[in-house]
């Protein structure tokens, strides 16, 4: 067992070691490439591993099974005195108080087992903060990445909505001169009518397909409500608070196999790991 110091320095919660160890960085690696995310990501994991209350608690279970390493050892002695009223006629003379001091000593080997079980337990109460440390960055980054799809969504939605702003307003212009041009072919009547109903349906058409875009931003919003109210409870904050997204990114190659990131969740994973 590591002495009590050096854990500290591993597992300061407040430090950024938590993102920087082996496979937790992972997630973000497999996922986008996001410009300026390494810093404003790094920010929200560190305020969600010092704020969390359930990483909190962990980190306490833990320090407690190492106050408990030091605990066995002899039982306390035990110290009583009488006081009689008369005195009692003993052999070696009256006696008028009796005073006896007792000290329990366990079998051979017990302490020393003690100290190894409290060790042992120690170190697993050490692998579950580390899962529920594993768990929390998951959950915050799986979030962070869920928040950012359903921004781009609504930012594509927003786009062709404009697009098809742009092509009700040509179909309105068209519509106003199929009706109010009538040319000299035979039947002109009949021709300014049939471009007129033509015109008429394209905009028909282009208000019907705003109609169904503004829906869906609206749904896409209705979605990411909940993610954001989600996202400010893992950090332990205001559930309205205000969450800082990037406005860019771009997709990036994998670099490693899939081979070798099993490799890693085997060798990192506080469950699995030997």
């Amino acid at each position: 067992m590591k002495t009590r110091h050096s854990i500290f320095r591993r597992i300061n919660l407040f430090s950024l070691w938590l993102f920087r160890k082996k496979g937790l960085g992972l997630l973000s690696f497999l996922l986008l490439n996001i410009s300026l995310q390494a810093q404003t990501l790094d920010e929200y994991l560190i305020i969600a591993a010092e704020n969390n209350p359930g990483l909190k608690a962990a980190y306490a279970r833990y320090e407690a099974s190492l106050e408990r390493i030091n605990q066995p050892g002899l039982p306390d002695p035990e110290l009583r005195a009488g006081f009689f009223f008369r005195p009692m006629e003993r052999f070696m003379g009256n006696q008028q108080a009796d005073i006896q001091l007792m000290q329990m000593f366990p079998w051979f080997g017990t302490i020393g087992t003690q100290k190894e079980e409290a060790n042992w337990m120690a170190q697993a109460q050490y692998q579950l903060f580390l899962e529920e440390k594993n768990r929390l960055l998951f959950e915050v980054k799986s979030t962070w990445f869920e928040l950012i799809r359903l921004q781009e969504e609504i930012r594509i939605e927003k786009e062709n909505l404009e697009f098809l702003e742009k092509y009700e307003r040509l179909a309105l212009i068209k519509f106003q001169a199929a009706g109010g041009n009538p040319n000299s072919m035979s039947n002109p009547s009949e021709m300014i009518a049939s471009s007129s109903n033509n015109s008429m349906r394209d905009v028909l058409q282009i208000q019907i397909s705003k109609r169904e875009l503004e829906n869906s931003i609206e749904q896409i919003e209705a979605n990411r409500e909940p993610l954001q109210i989600k996202f400010n409870q893992l950090l332990n904050r205001d559930i309205r608070a205000a969450i800082q997204l990037p406005s860019e990114f771009s997709p990036i190659q994998l670099e490693v196999g899939k081979l070798e990131v099993l490799d890693s969740i085997r060798n990192n994973h506080p469950l699995l790991a030997r």
